[in-house]
This record gives structure tokens, C-alpha cells and sequence, in this order.
């Protein structure tokens, strides 16, 4: 079905109910305990182009590399993109692809025949080292799908198969054809705390595709319903303090929804004493009130917090979901 997880220069072989992965020859197998997931190049194959060529009826989909000229059923020779030379960058509502300028060079690739997507999604930003390409979630043919933990945005690298003129003036033309895809993976739920900002991750991997994991900056602050609160405020029981949950972002689409709300005496949200003051997206008592939710990248929820919690100091903490509509979804 082609559902499985093999490099793209390992071969797949079926067996009852299950397959089993194989590096193609002249790769290195750098994971043996999980043979054919992680191949690369060995001393035969660090040129550009390796001599092993790849029959029809055996050749990865999608290729990562695809020689200029070659056709959909003939037999081509498989290009090993040098680890490191493209790199993926995961943010908010963007995706950032890295190619460093060595490897452009290399391959006779012009900056500018690069592109993401769409033909008109192109170079956009870069270093003395490398070129960089963004392009937003909702630009350049830029696909999003999620699953109950995550959203999933995916785009693909190629570029155009032009002569390439260097600065001496010598014309040359391209040695690979790109079409890499690059995907980026965002955990949609998290947890923040008043006063104590949320953290995030990124790694890159560079094996059959170009993967990077990112997270939402999310923000949260304390305010008496218009101004924001000081550190180490004090209020009284029958005062209100609103927590105020906001999405750092410029896309209408993504929206912020608070499920679950609670005190604790230390600054540890796991705290064995806990108190709940707001469960599924609703108020859990009387002096609690949901005042918008899931409308807009800012969620907001005013609490007495002291009418109902017996202690001199509370933390405040949230868990919060990311919600980003995508065609008839709601949030």
C-alpha cells in the first residue's frame, strides 16, 4: 500500500502481515536495530549522484532528488542530498526551509530556480551560508491536516531545471532536480501557568523527508478585566481577576479554546492539591464565567478566585488547545 516507514533508498518487502526494510546497496544502514529506516550514502556514494540505479517498478514515491531529463518510466540514477544541506524551521503559522549555499553550488542549483509550493513562493530571506524560503499555512499550496494531537503542515521544495549562470559567466545546468518533501508536525494542546511561560521545541531529522516540530507561542496574563495585574498582586475574595489566554498570530483561522482551569499552592501545576474552577471549556461553580472562547486567538475566563479557595497564595494554571479551521471545522 505503500504505508510504511523505509527509507527512501531501502528496498520494502513484504511479508505475513507485517514487511521488513533493506538499505539499498552502497548506503550505510546507520539505525541496524531498525534496519532500512536510516540510509544514507557511504564513501562510494558522497558525490552527488550515486551509480545505483533505481528500476521503475522499485523507485521511492516521493523521490527526493530527481535527475534533470529523467522520465516517469525509465530507469534513473538515485542523487544523495548531503545531510544538513536543507534544513526546516517550524513556527506559529509559517515554515522556513534552509539551503545552504555549499550544497547550491555544488549541485549547479541557482537560488533563484528555488521555490516552495507554488513557482511564485521563492527565495525570501537568508545568511552569507545559507538561503531561506517562508511561506505561511495558508500560501504556496501549503497543506494542513490534523489528527486528534496534532496539525500537520506540509509543503514541498523543488526548483525549476533553468540554466544556472555563476558569477564568472559560465552557464551550467542543474545536476539534481528537487522535490523534497518538508513537513512540519505542532502538538495542538499545552499547558501554561500565570507568570511562568510556555516553552518550545524544534528538531530537524533528515532522512526520507525533511521534518521539523514546532509549537505555538502562547501567552497568559493576569488583569482585573482592563488593565493587567501586577506580580505578587493581592486581591480580595469578592474581587475578579480575569486570566486572559492569547495566540501569537495574524491568521483569522487560528483560534485558542481553554478546556481546563485550576489553582495550586506552589507553582507546580501536578501539585497534589489542587483546585478546579473551570472543566471542558465550562465553569465548574457560581463564581466563575467563560467570557469568550474558541472565537479568536484570545480566550478569556473571570474567576473570585478567593471566594472559594482557602489558601494566602495560588498559582493559576491552563490547559489550552490550539484549534485552527479548516474547512467546515469549527472551533
Amino acid at each position: 500500500s505503500g504505508d510504511n516507514d523505509c527509507s527512501l533508498w531501502a528496498t520494502c518487502t513484504n511479508t505475513w502481515a507485517s514487511y521488513t526494510c533493506a538499505c539499498l546497496e552502497g548506503f550505510i544502514d546507520h539505525q541496524p536495530e531498525r534496519p532500512g529506516r536510516a540510509c544514507q550514502g557511504g564513501e562510494d556514494t558522497q558525490g552527488l549522484c550515486t551509480q545505483l540505479t533505481i528500476q521503475p517498478s522499485h523507485r521511492p514515491h516521493p523521490p527526493p532528488a530527481v535527475l534533470h531529463g529523467a522520465t516517469p518510466d525509465a530507469p534513473q540514477t538515485a542523487c544523495a542530498v548531503p545531510k544538513g544541506a536543507i534544513s526546516v524551521q517550524c513556527r506559529g503559522a509559517a515554515i522556513t526551509v534552509s539551503v545552504a549555499r555549499d550544497f547550491l553550488l555544488s549541485a549547479s542549483i541557482g537560488e533563484n530556480s528555488l521555490y516552495l509550493g507554488l513557482q511564485g513562493c521563492g527565495v525570501n530571506g537568508g545568511s552569507s551560508t545559507h538561503t531561506q524560503l517562508t511561506v505561511g499555512w495558508s500560501e504556496c499550496d501549503t497543506r494542513l491536516v490534523h489528527n486528534e494531537s496534532h496539525y500537520m503542515a506540509s509543503v514541498t521544495l523543488f526548483n525549476t531545471v533553468d540554466q544556472n549562470v555563476l558569477p564568472s559567466g559560465v552557464t551550467e545546468t542543474p545536476k539534481i532536480h528537487l522535490e523534497v518533501p518538508i513537513m512540519c508536525a505542532y502538538e495542538k494542546s499545552m499547558l501554561i501557568s500565570a507568570d511562568f511561560g510556555s516553552t518550545g521545541y524544534r528538531y530537524e531529522l533528515f532522512k526520507d523527508v525533511i521534518v521539523g516540530s514546532g509549537s505555538f507561542l502562547v501567552s497568559v496574563k493576569l488583569t482585573n478585566g482592563t488593565a493587567p495585574l501586577p506580580h505578587n498582586h493581592s486581591l480580595s475574595s469578592d474581587e475578579v481577576v480575569v486570566v486572559d489566554v492569547s495566540l501569537n498570530t495574524t491568521l483569522d483561522q487560528m483560534k485558542v479554546v481553554i478546556n481546563r482551569c485550576w489553582a495550586t499552592p506552589t507553582q507546580n501545576p501536578g501539585d497534589t492539591y489542587s483546585y478546579a474552577f473551570m472543566e471542558n471549556s465550562c465553569s465548574l461553580n457560581a463564581y466563575t464565567k467563560v467570557l469568550t472562547n474558541g472565537n479568536s486567538s484570545t480566550s478569556r475566563v473571570s474567576v473570585q478566585i478567593f471566594s472559594f479557595v482557602d489558601l494566602s497564595v495560588i498559582y493559576l494554571h491552563c490547559q489550552v488547545q490550539i484549534c485552527v479551521q479548516i474547512g467546515s471545522d469549527s472551533c
